[in-house]
């Protein structure tokens, strides 16, 4: 895989950002053996420029430089392209930004002095995840050309295999390493461990490690521990009973209530307001309780996680013998709510991402790493009803602005 990757490299570009005249200069030419187009600049704010301008698929950075320091333009790259990936270079005195560092989600660090091997091997996993990326947008590409005709969903699922020249299993293992590598987890495991690798002084056989260090470890440690426990759930229902008993539509709604009371308050910090209308009905569904509420939980925490100053509103129609409860993301702050049409069908496969994690939801997330849409979907499949979720139009708001719902139909008895 190695080989493989160092033999694409040439197809990336880099940007190093360096403010050591001599460091900058070594650098560039060993970069140059691998990669065709390398941007080089010497602080922060020739960095950011240099991003702005060419879009570089892979940046190397010092943390200390004058004028706009490491951190900074890391920052600021990670508003414009939250997806940018980033490799810092830093020495044992800078242990004290590390931990903002990987809050800013940067991809690896490499120790001072620079050792050539320890860069290229770092620089062969990153540019794995790019290549990786890349790869799949073509094959999404692909897919959704192949299946602009398509329009009925369940022609869609029926004939999946068909359409694609990557098996369902393939595409499940290269979204779960994509989720294992992003944000907290496994992949910040990985870099924290490299860390303490780095960091860690032997004396008198035994490591002196540095408490930020260790107590970051130990957080992430609780996150992977999560992560875990939320697999074993997936899990249980897999392989479990479903108890379907009847139950009111406007009792279903008062428990969805008592369920997420919990949760409210922790999207109220995260600036989410959640909004849940009780419907005046008198119909009832069959239904097992507990996996139902679990299913509609998932769906707000899911459209929580994106956009900026908005609602996220619940309510229920019927009609047709279903009742579908919706759960409606308005974002009138944020440009990218909205998401390829094709994506309306990817976001219900296995670990699919579309956008990366979002830091700060795994204490109330119970359905981890990409599998939350998915087993919704089973849920609704096992109820015998149908879950879906599309781009759409909230004319609610004057002018009308875009939104995506999420749409869980249940057989009404």
């Amino acid at each position: 895989m190695s080989a493989e990757i160092i033999h694409r490299l040439p197809s990336l570009s880099c940007l190093y950002v360096e403010d050591d005249t001599e460091v900058r200069k070594q650098v560039h030419l060993f970069l140059k053996d691998y990669f065709d187009t390398v941007h080089l600049a010497e602080n922060g704010n020739e960095g950011l420029a240099s991003f702005k301008a060419n879009e570089p698929d892979l940046i190397i950075t010092d943390i200390r430089m004058p004028g706009l320091s490491g951190i900074e333009m890391i920052k600021q790259i990670k508003q414009i392209n939250k997806k940018a990936r980033i490799i810092v270079t830093s020495a044992y005195d800078d242990s004290e930004f590390l931990i903002p560092l990987i809050e800013s989600g940067v991809d690896r660090f490499v120790m001072k002095p620079l050792a050539v091997q320890a860069l290229l091997d770092q620089i062969i996993q990153v540019a794995g995840l790019v290549l990786s990326e890349r790869d799949e947008e073509e094959k999404n590409r692909t897919a959704s050309d192949r299946l602009h005709s398509q329009i009925e969903w369940l022609m869609y699922k029926d004939n999946r295999i068909r359409f694609s020249d990557i098996s369902s299993e393939v595409n499940a293992i290269y979204n779960l390493k994509r989720s294992l590598n992003e944000a907290a987890g496994f992949g910040a495991m990985i870099s924290i461990v490299n860390m303490i690798r780095s960091f860690a002084k032997e004396k008198d056989g035994t490591y002196v490690v540095k408490k930020d260090l260790m107590e970051l470890l130990y957080e992430n440690n609780g996150y992977c521990l999560r992560l875990v426990e939320g697999l074993d759930r997936i899990e249980s229902i897999l392989k479990g009973k479903f108890n379907r008993e009847p139950i009111g539509v406007r009792q279903l709604f008062e428990k969805l209530i008592e369920q997420t009371s919990g949760l409210v308050p922790f999207l109220a910090k995260k600036g989410r307001a959640v909004q849940i209308s009780v419907p005046e009905t008198t119909r009832k569904v069959e239904v097992d309780l507990p996996q139902i509420l679990l299913a509609v939980e998932e769906m707000i925490i899911n459209a929580s996680k994106y956009g900026e100053g908005h609602d996220v509103d619940i309510y229920a129609t019927t009609g047709s013998g279903y009742l579908s409860i919706h759960v409606r993301n308005t974002s009138p702050k944020e440009d990218r709510l909205k998401f390829p049409d094709h994506a309306e069908r990817l976001v219900l496969e296995p670990f699919f991402r579309l956008r990366p994690t979002v830091e700060g939801y795994s204490e109330v997330e119970k359905l981890p790493i990409g599998l939350g849409l998915p087993i919704v979907n089973y849920i609704a499949q096992k109820h015998g009803g149908f879950f879906s979720i599309a781009n759409a139009l909230d004319h609610l708001r004057q002018p009308a602005v875009d939104c995506v719902v999420a749409r869980l139909q249940l057989p009404v008895v």
